[in-house]
């Protein structure tokens, strides 16, 4: 049963072609077609709800994004986890998070398009949305 609207899809190669994790903006995890499941945030009382997810380049793991930039590291991503922008102020909500090809980084993205940068992830510039 899912208790919140599903906010985003996680699949790797490794997991095969039909296999995948959907995500729910509370954090749970429903996975299908044998892909592994991690863990969840589903029992856990959140700030924010969960707005997107990534797979580590091993598909070992999955980090799970908080509208705030709360990062919610599973598997082998704890290994990856470099922060988050969550307690920071923001001047819009996070919308996405991308895996370094290393793993051993990570890019977070805001709805205004504002970048942030972790462990070996490089800055190289943003757009500036103003609507």
């Amino acid at each position: 049963m899912v208790n919140a609207p599903v906010v985003t899809i996680l699949s790797h190669q490794s997991w095969g072609p039909a296999a995948y994790i959907q995500v729910g903006a509370d954090g749970g995890t429903f996975s299908w077609g044998g892909a592994p499941n991690f863990g969840s945030l589903g029992n856990v009382q959140l700030n924010s709800p969960v707005v997107d997810g990534a797979v580590t380049p091993t598909g070992q793991g999955y980090t799970l994004l908080g509208a705030d930039g709360g990062v919610f590291d599973f598997g082998d991503a704890a290994d990856a986890f470099e922060g988050g922008m969550g307690g920071q102020a923001l001047n819009k909500p996070c919308v996405a998070i991308a895996f370094t090809p290393s793993g051993k980084g990570y890019w977070i993205t805001a709805q205004d398009g504002g970048v942030f940068a972790f462990g070996d992830a490089e800055f190289k510039g943003a757009v500036e949305y103003r609507g």
